[in-house]
């Protein structure tokens, strides 16, 4: 028998070794990348990197530092207009020189430079230093506005004053006046004379004084009876011709409606008494606010009286024209300021009224063919009618969207 042992033994022995090599090489770990190792300074401060920039945060420092150069510049054209503001203006130049010297490099930085000059020049507090001195000093134009309205007053005072001997007020108005002229020139030249917080002070404590509340007292025991007398007289004239044949006439041409027009004089007569009420118990708030709604901003006697003069007026020129259709037509033209009229806009229609017969004086001469004979009417003619339609629908159109486009009342003459 051969002895096949060794044989064996070496192949057992070849086969263990590639098995073994095998799996060496399954298990074998892959190498880890290193992490270079922080460095740290005597303050105790690694160099860890710090994330990239992106193009947000470099468009937002842009316009913070853009931001800062422009109000700098804008304080600075403020201090040049003001004395003993030198020291002041140094410290904005230097911040001036600071923003655009940090605009400079990090515009020129590499990406990986970019936050670390961001971050050094957000934390020299340019912004805060800059704010520091804006709170010191007043702008001129604040300034200015104030001494105008310091002018005003004054301006009113002496008018008042003036007014006193045929205003018919009595009491110490006259002592009242000087006092609060005194006050107001005190006032005047604290601030002038003043400088930086102290400047801001004098202005404060001339508004906290509220001027304002006393010229109105006075206005109200000087001017406005005046004006109140002027209200009375209109109303009492208007009142009285509304109920006369004439204008009677008028209006059931023109399809005004009466009642609601008696109601607004029956509500204009009672606010009229509670201004005068509110005059006679020395409530000079109440009295002024009630003017100002009812008649400033709402309407004057004085506008339905003109209103009514001029219908009154176009009524009596269309019935010197007998033909028909001429009449139809401008009643048609007049339509709008009446539906407005019988809306309760009073001062509204007057200003459409008014354009009316501006506008009418300028075509007199086509329409005095017209008079006393009958015809058709020519072209011409229709087309001035069209465009005094035209022109009168866009002014109460006009003043619709925009009351203010309305004109303020004024007595009538």
């Amino acid at each position: 028998m051969r002895k096949t042992f060794p044989i064996m033994a070496t192949a057992v022995a070849i086969f263990s070794l590639l098995a073994i090599a095998a799996a060496n090489a399954q298990t074998e770990e892959k190498p880890v990348p290193t992490t270079p190792p922080v460095i740290m300074d005597e303050n105790g401060n690694g160099n860890f990197d710090k994330p990239s920039i992106n193009n947000q945060e470099i468009k937002d420092f842009q316009r913070e530092f853009r931001d800062l150069q422009n109000q700098a510049k804008e304080i600075l054209k403020q201090l040049a207009q003001m004395k003993n503001t030198e020291e002041w203006q140094a410290t904005i130049k230097e911040i001036m020189s600071s923003a655009i010297e940090c605009v400079a490099q990090f515009n020129q930085a590499p990406a990986d430079e970019k936050r670390d000059i961001m971050d050094d020049c957000r934390g020299r507090r340019l912004w805060e230093d800059m704010n520091d001195i804006r709170e010191q000093f007043v702008p001129p134009q604040e300034i200015k506005q104030v001494l105008q309205e310091i002018k005003n007053q004054t301006r009113d005072l002496l008018r008042y004053k003036k007014q006193l001997p045929k205003s018919g007020a009595g009491g110490n108005i006259a002592e009242l006046i000087d006092s609060l002229l005194l006050q107001i020139e005190a006032f005047k030249n604290n601030i002038i004379n003043s400088v930086g917080r102290d400047q801001r002070d004098a202005m404060q404590e001339f508004r906290d004084a509220q001027m304002w509340d006393e010229l109105n007292k006075i206005r109200a025991q000087v001017e406005l009876p005046k004006e109140m007398k002027s209200v009375q007289s209109d109303l009492k004239i208007v009142v009285k011709q509304v109920k006369t044949k004439s204008y009677k006439n008028a209006f059931a041409f023109f399809s005004v409606d009466e009642e609601k027009l008696q109601n607004a004089l029956n509500n204009k007569q009672a606010t009229v008494a509670q201004i005068m009420s509110l005059i006679n118990e020395g409530n000079a708030e109440d009295a002024f606010a009630l003017v100002e709604e009812d008649i400033h901003q709402g309407w004057h006697p004085g506008d339905l009286r003109h209103l009514t003069d001029m219908l009154r007026e176009t009524h009596q020129r269309l019935k010197m024209i007998r033909d028909a259709d001429m009449q139809a037509q401008v009643k048609e033209v007049l339509s709008p300021i009446i539906d407005t009229l019988n809306a309760g806009d009073i001062r509204e229609a007057r200003d459409a009224m008014v354009q009316f017969g501006d506008q009418m004086r300028k075509y007199e001469r086509l329409f005095q063919k017209y008079i006393g004979r009958e015809g058709e009417i020519d072209e011409r003619t229709s087309q001035a009618l069209e465009k005094l339609e035209t022109l009168i629908q866009e002014k109460l159109n006009k003043v619709e969207t925009n009351p203010k486009e309305a004109t303020p009342a004024k007595p009538v003459e």
